[in-house]
């Protein structure tokens, strides 16, 4: 069941941050690298 959960998760994310670029000029998603620096 968590695993279901989880990829139910990752879709929404996914669905929210593509909705992010398009309605915020400038929207990025920091790297691997750049988060750890962060």
């Amino acid at each position: 069941m968590l695993r279901k959960q989880n990829i139910r998760n990752l879709k929404t994310e996914k669905a929210g941050i593509s909705i992010l670029r398009n309605l915020v000029e400038g929207f990025i998603v920091p790297s691997k690298d750049e988060k750890k620096i962060l």
